[in-house]
C-alpha cells in the first residue's frame, strides 16, 4: 500500500471522527445550559428571576405529565432522537390543551427530530437566502438578524409587533391549516401556529429568537413574556433530554442504541486499521543473502554498468575466449548473459580457473627456471 493512500485513510477517519464530534455537539448549542450566542441560558435565567414556573426536562418526552397548562419548548437541532411513543405522547399532550413551542434548526435538517417533523408537518425547505462564501461576509450575514412583523392574527393574540430571528439556509414547511403570525420584509413566514385539538403547536423560525445573542432585540423578550403568561399558571418546560442532558435514572432505548452504534464505529475503525497494517508497504524486500565484501559489491556494480551500457554480451564473449585459452574447451554457460549476477558468476569462475592455472605454472620447476634464466 502506498504511503499516500495510508495518509488519505487516516485523514478520512479523522474527518469522520471530527464530523461526528461536531455534529454530536450541535444540539447542545441551543440548550438552556449553553452560555454561547445560540444558547438559551439567558432566557431560562430571566424566567427564573421573574418567578415563572420554569423547568428543565431531562427524561423522555413520553414521561411528561398530560396537563392542559403545560408549555413545552423544543429547540432544534437535537442530539437524542424521539421514538414513535414519544411523538404519540406529545400529540396527546397538545390535543388535551397543551402547547409545544418548536424552535426549528436554521442550517440543516433536524435528523433526530425526523419523526416529530413528519407527525406535525414541520419538515424544512431550502431558504431564499444563500450565505456568502467569504468568512467575514458570512459572519456578518449570520450576525445580522432578520426582522419579522406581526400579522393581524398575531396582534389579536397579543403578540409583540416585531421580533428578530437569526438568518438560516432552511425554513419550516408551510402546511395547510396554520395561522401565520410573523412575516419578514420579503413576506416569508417566520412564526406560525397550528391548532390541534384544544392545544396548538407554535413553530418559530428559528431558535435565534430566544437565543442569548438576540434576546435583547426589540420584541424578543416580549415574546418570551407572552409564552410564559399565555398558559396562565402553567409550567414552561424546556426539553433538555433531546440535547443529551439525561437524568441518571432515565434508561432509554436511544441510549442503548447509541452504545451499540459507538461499538460498531469502533469495530469498523479497528478493522480498518488491521486491514491497513496487514497490507504490504512499498516494494517487497529481496533477500540478498549474507553480507559481501567491498570487492564483490564493486564487481556487481561493474556488471550492472556493463548490462546497462549494452556491453554484457561483449564482456561475456571476451570471458568465453579467455576460458578457451585457459582450458582449451568452450565455456559451459553459453550466450547471452542473463543479468549482472550471471555475468559476475562467469567472471568469478574464469578468475578461479586463471588463478588455478597460475598456481600450476608456479609448481612446474622447469618453467620457473626458464622464467628466471638470464
Amino acid at each position: 500500500m502506498r504511503r499516500g493512500l495510508v495518509i488519505a485513510i487516516v485523514v478520512a477517519l479523522l474527518a469522520v471522527l471530527g464530523a461526528a464530534l461536531i455534529g454530536g455537539s450541535r444540539g447542545g448549542l441551543v440548550s438552556t445550559y449553553s452560555p454561547r450566542s445560540q444558547g438559551l441560558l439567558a432566557a431560562y435565567r430571566y424566567l427564573e428571576e421573574r418567578g415563572v414556573p420554569v423547568e428543565r426536562w431531562q427524561r423522555p418526552a413520553r414521561e411528561l405529565p398530560l396537563r392542559e397548562e403545560l408549555t413545552l419548548v423544543l429547540a432544534a437541532p437535537w442530539t437524542t432522537p424521539m421514538t414513535a411513543e414519544d411523538v404519540d405522547h406529545l400529540e396527546n399532550l397538545v390535543r388535551l390543551g397543551g402547547r409545544i413551542v418548536y424552535l426549528t434548526a436554521p442550517d440543516s435538517v433536524n435528523g433526530p427530530g425526523l419523526l416529530f417533523d413528519l407527525r406535525f408537518g414541520t419538515l424544512p425547505v431550502p431558504g431564499v437566502d444563500e450565505p456568502p462564501w467569504s468568512y467575514r461576509a458570512w459572519r456578518d450575514w449570520v450576525r445580522t438578524p432578520v426582522v419579522a412583523r406581526a400579522t393581524p392574527r398575531a396582534k389579536e393574540l397579543g403578540l409583540p409587533p416585531r421580533i428578530a430571528a437569526r438568518r438560516g439556509r432552511v425554513s419550516p414547511t408551510i402546511v395547510a391549516g396554520v395561522e401565520r403570525l410573523y412575516r419578514d420584509e420579503r413576506g416569508l413566514t417566520r412564526v406560525m401556529r397550528k391548532p390541534i385539538g384544544r392545544g396548538d403547536v407554535l413553530v418559530i423560525d428559528n431558535a435565534g429568537v430566544l437565543s442569548n445573542a438576540l434576546l435583547a432585540e426589540p420584541g424578543n423578550l416580549e415574546l418570551l413574556e407572552w409564552l410564559a403568561a399565555a398558559r396562565g399558571t402553567g409550567r414552561l418546560v424546556f426539553d433538555e433530554f433531546v440535547h443529551g442532558h439525561h437524568d441518571p435514572g432515565a434508561r432509554t432505548r436511544q441510549g442503548v442504541g447509541s452504545i451499540v452504534a459507538l461499538a460498531l464505529h469502533l469495530g469498523l475503525v479497528y478493522l480498518g486499521i488491521v486491514w491497513a497494517l496487514s497490507r504490504r508497504f512499498g516494494r517487497p524486500i529481496v533477500d540478498e543473502g549474507p553480507p559481501r565484501s567491498s570487492v564483490a559489491r564493486d564487481l556487481v556494480a561493474l556488471a550492472e554498468l556493463h548490462r546497462r551500457a549494452g556491453h554484457a554480451g561483449q564482456a561475456a564473449r571476451a570471458m568465453a575466449e579467455a576460458y578457451r585459452v585457459v582450458t582449451g574447451d568452450d565455456p559451459p554457460d553459453g550466450d547471452p548473459v542473463l543479468d549482472e549476477r550471471d555475468l559476475l558468476d562467469r567472471a568469478r569462475r574464469l578468475g578461479e580457473l586463471q588463478q588455478g592455472e597460475r598456481s600450476a605454472d608456479a609448481a612446474r620447476p622447469g618453467d620457473a627456471d626458464e622464467r628466471t634464466a638470464p
